[in-house]
């Protein structure tokens, strides 16, 4: 099953499909994306953190419908997008949604 979620960003209205539970690839992926990002130590910003995270939610996102994005969403696309203060609005609600959906997710020694 998968949920389809509203994006709250202006620049990017429309919806984004995810999976109602993250799979193991998908839940690996999460984790070692959210280690590295932890590592960048307390003076990263919040920007610089989901930036970090970008390639796992982009892999945690099945269908991407936002006005302004291409069908097909890659760190490259988002990287490139513009204005930036959007895209990262766009990751920090993305990086929110996925982390609740790792929490619901059991991987094995985490």
């Amino acid at each position: 099953m998968s949920k389809i979620i509203e994006s709250p960003v202006k620049k990017f209205p429309g919806t984004v499909t995810v999976p109602d539970d993250l799979d193991y690839s998908q839940g690996v992926k999460y984790v070692t994306a959210y280690r590295e990002a932890k590592a960048l130590g307390e003076a990263a910003t919040m920007i610089e953190f989901v930036y970090t995270m970008m390639p796992a939610i982009c892999y945690c996102v099945e269908k991407w419908e936002l006005t302004g994005l291409p069908s097909q969403v890659t760190p490259e696309v988002l990287e490139k997008a513009k204005p930036g203060r959007a895209v990262a609005a766009l990751m920090s609600w993305l990086f929110q949604e996925t982390t609740v959906l790792y929490s619901r997710t059991e991987v094995p020694n985490d």
